[in-house]
């Protein structure tokens, strides 16, 4: 088993302990240093791996970009854990809807938010809004920071394409977040966390929090629907609804693992690696 992760995308101390819990359990860990030759350190890892290495899992723990390069150029399996595609809002919130946090929202192409701003500042202000909405991309790439913006002034930093699909919601007050690392079946860990990664906690297996992301995948199993064999479930606790809602969810790949136990995640990780690369291996025969 090797584990490719990219340094320099999670913060604090969390990459130095995510290696060394892999070197613990006995896999091999290859680290991208140099960001700025970041996609030929990569190039030189599968081919190191092609002439010196009997095939064997890999995974990739970084950024979001680089990922989405390996899963499209390279032959690693599984690679990044990250299907692109079901982790686009219009996907997921397809199955997710009644327990989402942004449960009224409007989808549409950025250059239409710009033409009906005016419409739908009228529209949350008639709802009940008191405040500018909160607007995210549809996409999983982070495009730009989803936030509380003014539909006056709409300053979105970089502007997406006019095409660009965006969320916009009512701003709903967030009082606590967590994040979960699952499967498609169980819960693995959970932490609390904050926007600035302070204060993060590990999440106790018998809390109400770990009972309702237990309930969202029982809801998603009941549709037949997950979005990747492993995943990360943002919820939080908030001013306007009395149980917990689900922020959004992300790829195992890419995002910040904060507090939760690395021993588990990094078993759970490699079972689900290992699992899919002996399914591509005997299609393959």
């Amino acid at each position: 088993m090797l584990w490719v992760v990219e340094r320099g995308i999670f913060q604090g101390k969390e990459e130095e302990k995510l290696i060394a819990e892999i070197k613990n359990q006995g896999h091999k860990v290859i680290e991208v240093l140099d960001i700025g030759q970041v996609y030929s350190q990569i190039e030189s890892v599968d081919e190191y791996e092609l002439a010196n290495r009997e095939p064997e899992p890999i995974i990739f723990r970084g950024s979001l970009k680089v990922a989405k390069y390996i899963n499209r150029y390279l032959s690693w399996w599984p690679g990044a854990i990250f299907n692109h595609n079901n982790f686009k809002c219009s996907t997921y919130y397809t199955y997710l809807g009644p327990y989402l946090l942004n449960d009224s929202y409007h989808l549409l192409p950025f250059r239409e938010l710009q033409r009906k701003r005016w419409e739908l500042m009228a529209s949350f202000y008639r709802d009940g809004g008191t405040t500018n909405p909160f607007i995210r991309p549809d996409s999983p790439m982070k495009i730009f920071h989803g936030d509380v913006y003014s539909l006056k002034e709409l300053n979105i930093s970089p502007i997406p394409d006019p095409s660009e699909l965006v969320l916009i919601a009512p701003y709903k007050e967030i009082k606590k977040e967590y994040r979960f690392v699952v499967t498609t079946d169980r819960v693995i860990s959970g932490a609390s966390y904050s926007r600035d990664n302070t204060n993060s906690e590990r999440v106790k297996d018998s809390s109400k929090a770990w009972n309702f992301v237990e309930e969202i995948l029982d809801y998603l199993k009941k549709q037949e629907w997950s979005p990747d064999e492993l995943f990360v479930v943002d919820i939080a606790s908030s001013i306007e609804h009395t149980s917990y809602r689900v922020v959004e969810i992300n790829s195992f790949s890419c995002s910040a693992l904060y507090s939760n136990d690395l021993e588990a995640v990094v078993k759970v990780a490699s079972q689900v690696a290992e699992h899919k690369f002996k399914e591509i291996e005997n299609e393959c025969r």
